[in-house]
């Protein structure tokens, strides 16, 4: 069965993710811990760094020529553990950055990516430092009017 395109564009920009590794020239190796809408909250030394992957609102705009232009919002939690957490973060968000920078559509299943918000969200030092921040991105892609498989 096919994937609708969101869900392609989804797939493409999950696995590039999960190429941040320090080996791939990117400063941390969170690519080693991507999440697609987690069930559990991550606090695991062992799932750190991470980034938590969330599709959120996708508005539609119908074009004259029968086709829709959706803009889908994507958040990219990034998440560190440790005493340098902080900094991190700052890290994993840089990567997470220059990993969308390397193809804007995703192998021409997008139109464009526009980064629309890098900011940081919490440091708490409960039993460990855990620091987190979030990256956000507009991914505009075209279907056919009523054809989220198009």
């Amino acid at each position: 069965m096919a994937d609708t395109r969101r869900q392609q564009i989804l797939s493409a920009l999950i696995t590039r993710l999960q190429g941040i590794l320090v080996s791939g020239g990117y400063e941390t190796d969170a690519g080693r811990n991507v999440f697609e809408w987690p069930d559990v909250e991550l606090s695991d030394e062992d799932e750190m760094p991470a980034i938590v992957v969330r599709d959120t609102q996708g508005p539609v705009e119908r074009n004259t020529n029968a086709t829709d232009l959706h803009t889908l919002t994507v958040s990219m939690e990034c998440l560190a553990k440790g005493s340098a957490a902080p900094a991190e973060v700052r890290k994993v968000m840089g990567d997470v950055i220059k990993a969308i920078g390397v193809d804007l559509t995703f192998g021409n299943l997008a139109e464009d990516s526009n980064l629309t918000s890098v900011s940081m969200l919490q440091v708490s030092h409960e039993d460990r430092r855990l620091g987190g921040g979030e990256v956000t991105v507009e991914l505009q892609y075209t279907t056919n009017h009523f054809d989220p498989f198009s």
